[in-house]
Parts: structure tokens; sequence; C-alpha cells
């Protein structure tokens, strides 16, 4: 910060400029050798290719609102990956934007750093401005800045924990009463010391430095070395030998130039020597407040720096010293030059200029750092070498030719040759539009270690489309890794293919010229197109270039191998992975029971599995007639890698006719893949039921009866059911002479076509037959009614009828035995006889179970008594007398009888005689008792009722 312009410590606000094309530079490039020429020029001679070089791409280290400017850079020795960036860009003198990376710059930790003693504060003296950093071997982290409010301070705090606590080693100087104010202080640590240079109130240089024995351990402050009284806008290096340290400086610096270079060697470094006097090393142009248009109100210096080689290496102990230098003078034509010393700063080379444009634009803010890992040289610069005018376009960003700049880069092995300079930033920057009077402020930053280069820079192109200000309004603070001597490895893959499910094997190739141990890393994504859910999973070999993947799903997918280790970060390659369906596996068909009868359900149950662990199932039973029917398919095991999808189709079915069946199971995934498979199934016929309606009838002895009249109509009903679909013939005898049957009647299940062979898909059958039948005699009759279906099977049931006689007066137990034994005298035919004979013997308990009467000559016997006959054998005539009135129509059961002989009717005719035959088959009854039981039969046989 250089305080002594006051004009300079205002800032205004711009407006954001229109959008503006990005003009991309190549990534990257070969490096060319730049010659250089002894004397104060240099002529720029292109040379072969030497080494390959991998630019990152610019990183917002910042990403803040407002403006930040002015930026140093640091890398821990110990751990490339943990970068530092500070800059400028608080307004209003309220700390520092400090950002600490632990992965190479992938993301950030930002904080303020240094925001006060007050309310709010961090406890840190406020910051105004001039952040410097440096990184020792021990992992000590210093950062230091100006402090201004009040009395003015220079503060260096360190830390070995990336920010989490500061170690407070200041101040190191404060502002005296009188004399020139404290500025830019420059911090850098190495070989056991830490050193801090400042511009002084004395109005010239002082350095300051400290020893250092490891973490967090930091001896004393040496005494303040007054090294001159006169420059500003310097530098300080520690060299190899004990700790030496050099500053250098540019005097006088309130003019536009020319300016003299000079350094002072302090050649015991934290010992007693002190700085020696100083060695003018050369003149520049460029004074400590030049205009130019790409800082025409902030203006530029030289911005002289210095990087000392302590590598032990072929250039141990060199001494490098970057400045610009303007020609011819006030030309606003700058260029980069660098000076070597061997000597301890004795004596210097020639310039040798680092830019390589032939043009006249302008480069400013220079800053030179030095691999002390490699000896190698690095410089980067602000370059407006695109800037032609003639825009806007989108290397010209307002039409003014000389004043958009970007940052470029070269490097050097001996700061003799220098490599083709490559562009660091994406985009050209507007510093004069931003940041009020400050602009791009007064210097850049640049790290250097194991390879890797980190310039830091003021860019507000927003190229990377995350500055908080858009385009071309507020400046951010940005960083790219740049490794020069970096060749990328060549990566590529192979197409494969296989089966979903199966194991794939993926072929991939790396190769690195450099020699960098490789790591890999595959991706296998679905393209578009596959099913929702589609992946292939890596099972084995994931860290090699030999995988095996397994995918769940058929379809086009991506593999891509991403290769770490080299330097310049990953590298990917990627080729097609063509996966094919499988069909799925239909297993163990069964069918339980695997044989039935007609109109039973069997099931079925199939297993199946499927390699593609992502399809979705849709299946069908086919039960061997028809149309296949839908069935879902259930899933019992989710598949994964090495694991099939697996579960079981099922289904029910019902068959209405017999036959033999092949039931197939057909399971179809979403791919149209199928797999099936089979089983028979026997179905037997069943024979339909007949079954005669039992309304009406009467319980006789345990069996229904119908009972009517001879000669007068009867209703009978049949029904048939059959769990089939059969036709049925249904046929009716009434076991009363012919024909017979009498009657017989065909219901189809489809009239009028009979019912094909096999029908399994069709009714079952319920039919019923309605009949009147009359019976012409009295008797006893069987009536059968058969159902018989189509294939045969048949069954039939029976009713009992008795049909009674018309005639309409009891008659005694001897008109019967005349009618069953005088064939001359009979009212009946000997066939009538025997049906009523038959009627009395299903009818009675006691005929013919316990007394024969079932011929006409049994019946004879029975009825034939005499004085001398039992009490039993005259029971028994009165029995079969009474029955045969019954049969013969002569008396109903229901009729009222006078039993009692008491002139009044005092019972049923049924209870009469089913009395009677109760006493007969008792086997307690008295003689009394069956002589009273047979009176009471002869007055209603012999009543004539």
């Amino acid at each position: 910060m250089r305080r002594w312009h006051a004009f300079r410590s205002f800032r205004r606000e711009t407006s954001q400029g229109p959008s503006r094309g990005r003009r991309r530079y190549p990534r990257r490039t070969a490096t060319v050798l730049v010659a250089g020429l002894v004397g104060s020029l240099a002529t720029v001679v292109l040379a072969p290719p030497a080494a390959a070089v991998t630019v990152g791409d610019p990183i917002n280290a910042t990403l803040r609102a407002g403006d930040e400017d002015e930026s140093a850079i640091a890398i821990n020795p110990n751990d490339t990956d943990q970068i530092a960036v500070m800059t400028n860009g608080v307004a209003g003198d309220a700390g520092l934007p400090l950002s600490i990376s632990n992965d190479g710059g992938q993301t950030w930790t930002r904080t303020v750093f240094a925001t006060g003693t007050g309310t709010g504060g961090d406890g840190r003296p406020v910051a105004c401005c001039d952040p410097t950093l440096s990184w020792d071997e021990f992992g000590n982290l210093y950062v230091g800045y100006l402090q201004r409010t009040g009395t003015r301070t220079i503060e260096l705090y360190v830390t070995d924990d990336l920010g989490a606590t500061f170690t407070n080693l200041g101040p190191v100087d404060t502002q005296g009463a009188t004399g020139a104010n404290l500025d830019q202080p420059t911090v850098v640590a190495a070989e056991g010391s830490v050193w801090v240079t400042w511009r002084d109130d004395s109005g010239g240089i002082a350095a300051r430095g400290r020893t250092v024995t490891g973490a967090l351990t930091v001896g004393a402050w040496g005494a303040e070395q007054d090294i001159s009284n006169v420059g500003n806008f310097g530098d300080i290096a520690i060299g190899p030998d004990g700790g030496e340290v050099m500053v250098v400086y540019q005097t006088p610096t309130g003019n536009e130039g020319p300016s003299n270079i000079i350094v002072h060697r302090d050649a015991d470094g934290t010992g007693p020597g002190g700085f020696g006097a100083g060695v003018t090393v050369g003149s520049t142009n460029v004074g400590g407040f030049d205009f130019i248009p790409a800082q025409p109100k902030r203006s530029v210096d030289a911005e002289t720096g210095l990087a000392w080689d302590r590598t032990g290496g072929g250039n141990d102990d060199r001494i490098y010293l970057i400045y610009t230098d303007e020609n011819p003078d006030e030309s606003n034509d700058f260029d980069v030059f660098v000076r070597t010393s061997d000597d301890d700063g004795a004596n210097w080379s020639a310039a040798v200029q680092v830019n390589d444009d032939t043009g006249t634009n302008t480069q400013l803010l220079p800053k030179i750092a030095l691999d002390q890992t490699s000896g190698q040289v690095a410089a980067s610069w602000y370059d407006a070498r695109g800037d032609t005018g003639g825009g806007p376009s989108a290397a010209d960003i307002d039409g003014t030719a000389n004043n958009d700049v970007t940052l470029f880069a070269s490097w050097s092995n001996d700061g003799a040759t220098w490599t083709s300079n490559v562009a660091v930033a994406d985009a050209p920057t507007s510093g004069y539009v931003s940041n009020g009077n400050q602009e791009l402020g007064d210097y850049t930053g640049l790290a250097f270690h194991d390879g890797m280069m980190y310039p830091s820079w003021a860019d507000n192109s927003n190229s990377t489309g995350d500055n908080p200000g858009g385009g071309y309004n507020t400046l951010d603070v940005y960083t790219a890794r740049v490794l020069p001597n970096n060749t990328a490895p060549t990566v590529s893959v192979a197409p494969a293919s296989g089966d979903e499910g199966d194991a794939i094997a993926l072929a991939g190739s790396a190769n690195d010229p450099d020699g960098d141990a490789l790591s890999y890393v595959w991706n296998v994504t679905p393209n578009a197109g596959t099913d929702a859910g589609a992946a292939c999973v890596i099972t084995a070999g994931g860290a090699t270039l030999t995988p095996t993947i397994r995918c769940n799903d058929n379809g086009g997918y991506t593999a891509t191998l991403t290769v770490s280790g080299d330097p310049g970060g990953d590298v990917t390659a990627s080729n097609t992975v063509t996966v094919g369906n499988v069909s799925p596996s239909v297993t163990s068909p069964s069918a339980s029971p695997m044989t039935i009868d007609e109109g039973q359900s069997t099931t079925f149950n199939a297993l199946f599995s499927d390699k593609g662990w992502n399809d979705t199932y849709s299946g069908s039973i086919d039960w061997g007639f028809g149309p296949a029917e839908a069935a879902t398919p259930t899933v019992t095991v989710d598949g994964s890698p090495g694991v099939t999808d697996s579960g079981f189709l099922s289904g029910s079915h019902s068959y209405l006719d017999n036959g033999v069946f092949t039931i197939t199971g057909t399971v179809t995934d979403d791919d149209a893949g199928t797999g099936s498979a089979s089983v028979d199934v026997t179905v037997n016929n069943v024979a339909p039921t007949a079954v005669i309606d039992e309304t009406g009838t009467m319980l006789v002895n345990g069996v229904p009866v119908l009972l009517t009249s001879a000669g007068d109509p009867v209703d009978v009903s049949g029904r048939s059911t059959d769990p089939g679909s059969d036709d049925l013939t249904i046929s009716w005898d009434f076991d009363d002479g012919l024909p017979a049957p009498d009657v017989t009647a065909v219901y189809l299940h489809a009239p009028p076509d009979p019912d094909p062979f096999p029908s399994p898909d069709g009714s079952p059958r319920d039919i019923t037959d309605d009949r009147t039948h009359t019976f012409a005699d009295a008797c006893l009759f069987d009536i059968v009614f058969r159902s018989v279906d189509d294939d045969g099977g048949s069954t039939l049931d029976t009713l009992a009828v008795i049909a009674v006689g018309n005639f309409e007066q009891t008659r005694s137990h001897g008109y019967w035995k005349t009618e069953m034994a005088d064939l001359r005298q009979r009212e009946h035919t000997e066939e009538q006889l025997q049906c009523l004979l038959d009627i009395a013997g299903f009818m009675s308990a006691v005929f013919n179970e316990e007394r024969d009467a079932s011929t006409l000559a049994k019946a004879v016997q029975v009825l034939e008594t005499s004085g001398g006959s039992s009490a039993l054998d005259r029971l028994d005539a009165g029995l079969l007398a009474a029955w045969l009135n019954f049969a013969d129509g002569r008396i109903a059961l229901d009729d009222m009888v006078d039993a009692d002989g008491k002139k009044g009717l005092d019972t049923t005719f049924g209870a009469l005689i089913a009395e009677a035959e109760g006493v007969r088959l008792d086997p307690s009854a008295t003689k009394a008792q069956l002589n009273e039981q047979k009176n009471r039969l002869e007055r209603v046989n012999v009543a004539g009722v």
C-alpha cells in the first residue's frame, strides 16, 4: 500500500459493463526456450519445445462481494495440497480476506483476518492492507499485514493448524512520531528463520528476523535493521549459506522513472553481521508511480522481486531478480526482465526478457518464485498483449488498446532461457473499471514448490461464473495450478459388452510419460433410454485397469475411467458398454393336486429367476385351453450382483370337464424376454347328482314315502347337478309298466349343439325336471330318477310311492281272508291283492319283519283264526286287516275313528294302528293288552267306516 499518494486511498464504485465474450487460452502448450543476451536489452529467440505444461482451470479463492486485490499466496512445502491466499478487500480497514485450502484449491475455508480488538473483532489489530504470506519447512504459515488505524504497525502471526489458531509474533515495527509511513511489508521464512522487510518510517528499507527451530518454535526478534533511507516496493529472499538474506528495492520512487534497482545482502542472516552496502543492479524506466492505460489512476512500479536457489543443485546459491522496464520511456511498452547473480549479488547478468510477445503493449506487476525441490524458477505477470483495440471484443473490453490484461506465466531452469509464455487466466481483466482508485493494486502473488506453481491475481472477468458481482464489475482473487513439467497420462477405455447380471470385463489403459504413480477409479452410468434404476456395479478390480462389472438391466452404459495421481489433475476416458437382455428362467412347475375331479381347482406354481435385477415382470398361465390368463409374478429375493431376482408364479383354476391338460406358466420381463415351464394335470369325470324332491312325503319306518290314490295325478320334481359342464340326460321310471323309463329328456350345456369334448371352461350344471304322473292302480311303486352325463357318469335316486285304492268301507279280517283264499268270490284280482300286501308290508313294522304276510298264501295264514288262536295271532289278524283297509283306500291315516266303542270318534286311524303295533312288538305285553288292541282294531275294521 503506497500511503504517500493521497489519491490512492480513495475507492470508487463502478457499474458493471456490458457482457463480453471470453477468450480462452490453450490449457496445454509446449515450452519454447528464450535466449538472453548480455546487456540491458534482451532479444527473443525461439527454441524447440523442451517440456509439456499443464495449466489448471482458474479457481475463485475469495468468492466475495466487493473488490479484492493485492494478493499473497503460499504453499506448504510439506503438503502441497495446502494453499493459503490473502488479499486486500474489506472496505474501511476492517480486515483482510484469508482463504485456506487443504485439497489443492478444490475447497476453501474463507475468513476475514485481523478484524480488530473491538466488539465483533477477532482480537487482532485491525488490518488495513498489504497482505503477505510465507510457509516454512516446519509447517508454520506466517501471515503479515499493515495496520494503519492510529499509529501504524507491521503485524505478523503464525499458525501450524491451517488457521485454527494463531500466535502473535508482532508488532514487527511501530510507526514513529515523525517520518515516513510504514508501508508494504513482505515476509519470507526458510532455513530456520523468518524475515520481514518493509518501507520504514526512516523513508528507506528496514528488515528484521528471528530464528525458527520447529512448529511454533520461534526465537526472539533480532534488532530492526534500517538498511537504507531511500526506496520502496521491495522484496526479500533467504539464501542457502547459513540463512543469508537479501533485500531489493527501487529508488527514487516518486516519479515515472527512471529508477535504480538496489540490493543489500546480510551474509549471516539472524547473526550479528547485518546488511552490507547496496549494489546497484541496474536501472529501469518504470518509476514508483508510472501511469499506464491498464492502471490510469493507481499507476505501477517496477515491482522488483527476488528468488534464491537453496536446492543444492547445479544452480545452487543463484539469485534471481525480476522487474519491469519500459523502452522507450513513456511508451507504455513494458516488458518483464530477469537478472541473475552467482556471487551473492555482487555482480549480475544482463537482463533476459521473460515475456515473448513482439508487440508494444504492457506487461505489469510481475512476480517470481523458485521451486526449492528442483531449482526451476517461475514468473507470472499481467499482460495486455491481446488488447490491440478495435473492440468491444473478447480481447478488448472497452475498445481501447493496451488496457485489458490477462495473467501470463513462464518458467526457466536457469534464468537465461524461458519457456513460451502461457495464459493462466481464461479471460482478460479490466481493472480500470473496478476498485476505484485502487484498481488492480500494487502486486500479485506467486508460489512454486514440488513442480506446482500457483499464481494469484485480481480478476473481474467472472470466467468461472461465480463472482458475486458478475462479469467486469468487481474483482475477486483467483489462483490456478500450473505444472510446468507435467505430461498428462494417456488414458483409454475399450468398448465392452455382455449380458445383464453376468460378469463383464472392462479394459482400460493409462500411460504416464512422467512415470507418476497412478490410481484408478471407474464409474459406469446408464445412457439415455435405459430403464429407470438401471445401474452397473463394480464387483472386482475397481482400483485396477481391468475391473469386472455386473449390470442390473440391458441397455447402453458409459464406462468412465478416471486416472488420478498426475500432478495436472485427473484424466478421464470413456467408452460404451453394451448389455444384452437375459430372458427369465422358469423352473419347477407343479400342479397341486395333479389329479382332480371336474369342478375342482388346481394350483399351478413355478419358480422363476432373472439375471437382470432391475427388471419388472408380468406373467401368464395357459391352463391348457382358451387364452392364457394374466398372472403377476411375485419377487421374493431382490437380486444383486451375482444374485438373480427370484420368485414364483402362481395361480388357481377350476376345470369343468375331464381330460388331461398341459398348464404352461410364462414370465416376461420388461424387455420382452420370456421364459416358460409346463406340467400336466389330470381331471376325472364326476357323475352328476340325481335327487328327487321329497317335499310332501311322509316318513314310514324312516323312509320317505309319497302317498297318493290310484287315479290321482302326482307332481314329482328331480334335480341334477354336475360340477362339470357336461350335457345331462334325465330319465324317470315310475315303476308302473312300460315304457320304462317313462320319460327321457336331454339338457344341453350350450344348446343347440352338444357339448364338445373337452369343455373345461364351461359352467357347472344345475337342472330341475318337473313331471306329473297318474298311477292307475293301488300299489307300492319305486320311482327311479336318473341323470347321465355325456362322459357316461350316471346317478339315480328313488322314491317310494304308495297309491291306495278307492274303496270306501273297512272290512274285517274275515273278509280279507276270503279275498285272499277264495278265487270265486274276490272283489280284487290276485295282482291287486298282492299290491295291497306290498303296501301293508311297507307301512307296517310287524309285517313282514315279525310275521310274514308277503304272499296271498301267507296272508291267509295270518288272517285265519279260531277259538283256540292265541291273543297274539288274533291281534296279527286285526293288524293285517287294518293295513289292507288302508291300502285299499277304505280308510286314511288321518281319519278319525271310534276305537274304544263309546260311540264317539276318539283317535285317528294312524294313531290307532301305531299304538297297536307298539303293543304287538313289546315283548312284555300281556295277553290282556294284546286283546285290548285286537278289540280296538276290530271295532274299526268291522264298523264299515
